[in-house]
């Protein structure tokens, strides 16, 4: 995970280059041409302000850990959201990683089967806008949690107009926020690839999942999209405390990066997994909570089903 989390920050640079989530196909407004081009700006400036604050050494790195990375720290997301450039209006930063709404619009739309009624959660939703173009394109009922109390109010600033669940939380413990089984679709968009680079991240990643896994509805889908590959993303997936079917789909180069959406849809009601497997899972990682789970018990490819391309998703 140590070369997963490089490889993260090295790519940063090209990852914010495509902007907007405009479908050229349809005619744009003069207001809504400005609006895209001050979003793309404001894209280009949050990515320097970002990469510049990764020149300065962590709080937390030492000569014993050189490897420490800010990204996997709760601390960094908010020190960096919270210092938005004086004359900067709320909300006006954004930064969407690996794809945007024009990326995988379609593909979220067939996972709900175009059902706008569906609940959406974003887990990890930071200074995104894909929850407002999904909003603009019909899906209202969403719901949007980052750990950053600063992010959160900035972008329910932002989104005044549009009547979405703000929520300022640890996507890792949810419990005293959401119910089991509440969500059709959850939406994880490089919040996973965060988490890799965390010092204890295979404690993290697993109780990151289990919250995934525990708000999803049976029938639903968590959908986590990473730039990482399947053989380092899968064998997180196919725990067998998480009772989902699993499909990796490649989305091809949206910011000339290859990402990968994994989908994994649930099978059964959350009690009926978590009450057997989950304490098993938490005490091995907790014994070993700075790596791999190749030693764990996993779902076999049979059980998870079959990787297919993006053309054969609805």
């Amino acid at each position: 995970s140590r070369a997963l989390c490089s490889e993260a920050r090295a790519l940063v640079p090209a990852l914010a280059r495509k902007s907007g989530s405009t479908n050229k196909n349809i005619p744009r407004s003069m207001a809504e041409r400005s609006s895209d081009e001050a979003d793309a700006h404001a894209e280009r400036a949050f990515e320097a302000r970002m990469k510049a604050s990764w020149e300065a050494p962590a709080p937390a790195q030492s000569d014993a850990d050189p490897y420490h990375s800010q990204i996997g720290d709760a601390e960094y997301w908010e020190r960096l959201y919270a210092a938005t450039p004086a004359g900067v209006e709320p909300g006006a930063e954004v930064f969407d990683w690996l794809a945007g709404w024009s990326d995988v619009g379609c593909l979220l739309e067939a996972l709900v089967a175009r059902d706008c009624s569906r609940s959406v959660l974003h887990l990890g939703c930071g200074n995104s806008r894909l929850p407002e173009g999904m909003y603009d394109a019909g899906y209202t009922q969403q719901t949007c949690i980052d750990l950053s109390p600063s992010v959160v109010e900035q972008m329910r600033v932002r989104n005044a107009c549009r009547p979405m669940q703000w929520i300022a939380a640890d996507c890792t413990d949810l419990t005293s926020v959401l119910e089991d089984d509440s969500f059709d679709l959850v939406i994880d968009k490089g919040t996973f690839d965060a988490i890799t680079c965390h010092d204890s991240h295979a404690l993290m990643l697993v109780k990151f999942l289990k919250e995934a896994f525990r708000v999803t509805k049976p029938g639903g889908v968590y959908i986590c999209i990473s730039l990482h590959e399947s053989k380092d993303v899968l064998k997180w997936l196919r725990r067998k405390a998480f009772g989902w079917r699993v499909r990796d789909v490649s989305l091809g180069r949206p910011k000339a990066h290859h990402t990968t959406a994994y989908i994994c849809t649930k099978c059964r009601p959350t009690q009926l997994y978590l009450k057997e497997r989950w304490p098993e899972l938490l005490r091995h990682v907790e014994e070993h909570h700075d790596s791999d789970v190749e030693g764990e018990e996993q779902l076999t490819e049979d059980e998870e089903g079959e990787t297919v391309d993006a053309e054969e998703v609805g």
